[in-house]
């Protein structure tokens, strides 16, 4: 018979990098937690990295989810326990010092700085392994590489959570379902998958109990929601508390082209390339992505001389251009709709600025030796030479363009100003026990692959939730 009713003293609801960590932290700190995470567990051998059939597995919607705007903009989300870290290249990139300590002056958050989180950071790459490659870059990295050098370019190799086999430089990703989560399990964490949480129970600032998809009841004293930056805010919004939440959502929009060579360009093997181009950071990164078969078919499906095309496709390699945008996006609960409304407005300069890193894009690959570049816009136009993609520096058509998104943030901002929907450690405004801590709370674009600096709030404020936890404790 279903046991309709459970009772925890923390509740984490999700399970990627702020969920995993945030659970982790409270068993091992002897804290009476479940974990509960809407996805299942799948083992991480049971699909291929990158393939089709992992993106049905573990990605939400199989990964056909958009934000709607001019122009549409698809995003993805892990949907499986260890959210999107089972789906990312697991990079791990520290966002600038000045990025954090200006978050710290702009938002007024309390007792942060970029030397006070140093210390989480460090914690964390201990435990996921953080490194650079073992051995030689692969070929898509070694492109970047030579169209940098070539032109006199910064660029440097992104480290990885990453687990190396003893023999050679193959290994995996040190995601949440290897890492975090079994530590948190053998502390005595209770892990809950395939448990959807529909609704958050409360009365006057006080949650009570959080209610899941097939009507049992999970009481608490206390609820950490990491559903990350879509699903948090969709959640809280279910619950019928809204402010500031789901209005001020922030991504770096990325659009990717495909480049023919001479050479070899795409190893499956690689995986997504390690080394970045940051030449024009903040604002513009240039890299490459998985450039598997399947990948390049989908690319490149609907071309007239897509036989012909694809019969290449070893020569060819899949790169992008993300920006950070200034465009902001929302997160609506529709009632009788059992997925958010998410919606993205770019602007004319957020078009301009990736027509921009789509024309430096272009001039890094032809100085690596591409022999042509498909255009990403909806039409049929191959670049033979740099001069042909100067229009694009203009900005992109917004009827044309087609770009993509693996980073959300900012839908819940932390912070003591009146647009902040958490304050300083994470606690939602006006409630006693409900705090966030994932995605949602970074209080605007890091510039950055977002996974670090979710993880180090994550450490630091779960720390700083223990350590009152005992203060009050004692004081009883």
């Amino acid at each position: 018979m279903k046991n309709d009713k459970l009772t925890c003293d923390v509740l984490v609801v999700g399970s990627g990098p702020g969920g995993a960590l945030t659970a982790m932290i409270l068993a091992e700190a002897g804290i009476d937690v479940i974990l509960a995470e809407e996805g299942p567990s799948i083992a991480a051998e049971a699909t291929r990295s990158y393939s089709l059939e992992e993106m049905e597995a573990k990605y939400r919607h199989g990964g056909m989810t958009v934000a709607f705007g001019d122009p549409k903009m698809n995003y993805l989300e892990g949907c499986c326990v260890g959210g999107a870290s089972e789906i990312n290249a697991g990079l791990y990139n520290e966002p600038a010092t000045d990025t954090i300590d200006g978050w710290a002056r702009e938002f007024k958050i309390s007792d942060f700085s970029a030397n006070a989180l140093e210390p989480c950071f460090k914690e964390n790459e201990k435990i996921l392994g953080v490194t650079t490659m073992q051995g030689a870059l692969g070929v898509g990295s070694r492109i970047l590489q030579e169209g940098a050098h070539q032109l006199g370019w910064k660029g440097i190799e992104i480290p990885r959570m990453w687990k190396y086999s003893t023999a050679s430089a193959d290994g995996s990703r040190n995601s949440m379902s290897v890492s975090f989560i079994p530590r948190a399990v053998n502390a005595g964490c209770r892990l809950l998958s395939s448990v959807k949480i529909v609704r958050i129970d409360h009365a006057h600032g006080q949650a009570q109990y959080a209610l899941t998809q097939d009507d049992r009841r999970i009481f608490f004293n206390t609820v950490f929601i990491c559903g990350g930056a879509i699903q948090t805010p969709f959640l809280l919004l279910k619950s019928g508390i809204t402010k500031n939440i789901g209005k001020s959502l922030k991504v770096h929009p990325a659009i990717r082209t495909v480049a023919l060579f001479d050479k070899t360009a795409s190893d499956q093997n690689e995986g997504v390339p390690v080394y970045q181009v940051t030449q024009f950071k903040p604002q513009l990164t240039l890299g490459g992505s998985f450039s598997g078969l399947p990948h390049l078919a989908l690319w490149l499906a609907g071309s007239r001389s897509f036989a012909q095309k694809i019969a290449d496709h070893q020569k060819m390699g899949i790169f992008y251009a993300l920006t950070v945008a200034q465009g902001q996006g929302c997160i609506k609960n529709i009632p009788g709709i059992n997925d958010p409304l998410v919606s993205f407005k770019m602007t004319d300069m957020d078009l301009k600025s990736l027509g921009e890193g789509l024309y430096r894009l272009g001039e890094l690959l032809f100085a690596a030796g591409a022999r042509e570049i498909f255009s990403p816009l909806q039409s049929e136009i191959i670049f033979k030479k740099l001069e042909e993609m100067s229009f694009l520096r203009q900005g992109l058509p917004r009827s044309q363009v087609d770009c993509s998104t693996l980073h959300l943030f900012s839908s819940c901002p932390m912070g003591e100003i009146a647009s902040s929907a958490v304050d300083s450690w994470g606690k939602i405004h006006s409630f006693n026990n409900i705090y966030l801590n994932d995605a949602s709370v970074l209080p605007s674009s890091p510039g950055v692959n977002p996974q670090a600096v979710i993880m180090g709030i994550a450490r630091r404020n779960v720390l700083k939730f223990i350590s009152k936890k005992q203060v009050s404790k004692n004081n009883i």
